[in-house]
């Protein structure tokens, strides 16, 4: 029951907590949180070390987990071809099993083959193998391919898609000068009402470098603002000096005299700015303008996101394009899976983009080539699996768990992740907690991590010296 807890996502303390008010209603004394955490690793050590099932339709997916410091942990999980057969592309963590699992400081293209090669006799060939193509990966992909034709090599979808994304950008000088803009604005806008239009951040790494997330939010950034709900974060109107000279060339000297005593007032909106003015000089032909010009809110807009108005047909013609074949080309392999009709099909569900739009128009043709290649000549009813989504997702479920913890450090709480792509039950747990014991578990840690840093800190006198005063 705790190990089911901890798999939806609540911390190890919460644990406690649901714990200790479940046994305060049926009378159990509760665990404490390092019992819970003890429990889980040794879960998972018992289905780490578990031998994988031996098959003939394996379809390998495969990918590092890596930390800021202590190494990486390659996985190959497995899903077997009849699970995808009936058109189930969308696999759920329980579709796939944990076929081989390595914590590692390096790897080569060489080690992979090896791996690869005593993997395939250890549960069967595989029919598939999906990765992110990369360079070590590769290249033992294609030596293992080279022993064994039939095996079938997949560059994972979302990862390619980034790729090609990535390349568009390099070329693009526009692109650089739009990002940079971004980052001053984030920093501008910090603390201030404006941080609600705040960009996204770009300092944490991904595989397309930002490049949707911050077009989609210029795209709402700008239909905000012709939608008028800027006026939500500020909507008030004063009648300044500025605002005078911005329309001398509209207005008569007359005018321009009667606006003068709204000068030191400052009204709440719009509306009761413009009752103000019609007082004035009634139903002015450029009453629309002056009410604009006074505009509190637009002006400060204008201060630290105007410079979006010269991307304004950019975005409309190159970037937002992209950004939708880019997800609808996601959605259709996901879902379906890849083959020979795959870019046809995606292809004849694309606007048309203007002829004078280079880059979004290589772009195009860039995924197409991606679809034709990875389409082959599979037929629609043998569609092939595009993406290695459900990997990521559980990478994301551990990291989840291990951002909580104070070190990015790669340790003992890799354990987790296996137990994730198993449907718990009883006879499972009891069965987990009899051969994996504490003793055995410390042991792996050791033999697997070495010495953490906490307990080398403590050997290095890092902890509180008794001889130092309280």
């Amino acid at each position: 029951m705790a190990i089911d807890f901890l798999m939806l996502g609540l911390s190890l303390r919460q644990v406690e907590g649901v714990l200790n008010l479940m046994g305060q209603s049926f009378g159990f004394d509760a665990p404490d949180h390092t019992t819970v955490r003890l429990w889980a690793l040794r879960m998972g050590l018992y289905l780490w070390q578990r031998t994988p099932p031996k098959a003939s339709d394996w379809i390998w997916i495969v990918d590092h987990v890596a930390q800021a410091s202590g190494g990486k942990c390659l996985f190959i999980v497995g899903v077997r071809h009849s699970v995808i057969q009936d058109g189930n592309f969308v696999l759920k963590h329980t579709d796939v099993a944990l076929l081989y699992r390595e914590v590692m400081q390096s790897c080569t293209g060489d080690d992979m083959f090896t791996i690869f090669t005593m993997l395939a006799h250890r549960v069967g060939l595989p029919k598939q193998i999906v990765s992110d193509h990369g360079s070590d990966v590769l290249k033992g992909e294609r030596l293992f391919q080279a022993k064994n034709t039939d095996v079938l090599l997949t560059w994972d979808m979302t990862h390619r898609m980034g790729r090609l994304l990535l390349g568009v950008q390099s070329e693009d000088d526009k692109w650089a000068e739009f990002k940079k803009h971004c980052q001053r604005a984030r920093v501008k806008v910090t603390r201030t009402p404006w941080a609600a239009l705040s960009p996204t951040s770009t300092t944490s790494a991904t595989r397309c470098d930002h490049f949707d997330t911050l077009v989609l939010w210029a795209q709402k950034t700008l239909a905000r603002l012709d939608g008028g709900r800027i006026g939500l974060i500020d909507s008030t109107h004063i009648w300044t000096k500025r605002a005078n000279r911005s329309l001398r060339k509209m207005l008569s000297d007359a005018d321009r005299g009667s606006l003068r005593e709204l000068c030191r007032q400052s009204f709440p909106d719009a509306v009761t700015f413009r009752q103000a003015v019609v007082s004035k000089l009634g139903d002015h032909e450029q009453l629309d303008a002056i009410v604009r010009a006074s505009d509190q809110g637009r002006r400060r807009y204008e201060k630290h996101f105007g410079w979006l108005e010269s991307f304004r047909e950019r975005l409309q013609t190159t970037y937002v394009p992209m950004v939708k074949m880019t997800y609808s080309a996601e959605k259709q392999v996901k879902h379906e899976g890849m083959h020979r009709e795959s870019a046809r099909q995606w292809l004849s569900s694309q606007s048309a983009l203007p002829k004078s739009d280079q880059h979004a128009r290589k772009y195009r043709a860039r995924v197409l080539r991606y679809l034709r290649h990875e389409g082959g000549d599979h037929a629609r009813n043998m569609a092939v699996l595009g993406t290695s989504d459900v990997l990521e997702s559980l990478y994301g479920k551990y990291k989840r768990y291990t951002d909580r913890g104070p070190e990015a450090t790669l340790n003992s709480s890799i354990l987790i992740l296996p137990i994730a792509m198993e449907t718990l039950s009883t006879e499972l747990i009891t069965e987990a907690m009899e051969r994996a014991s504490n003793k055995s578990l410390k042991g792996w840690c050791v033999k697997t991590f070495g010495r953490t840093k906490l307990s080398l800190q403590r050997l290095l006198g890092f902890a509180k010296l008794a001889s130092e005063p309280a």
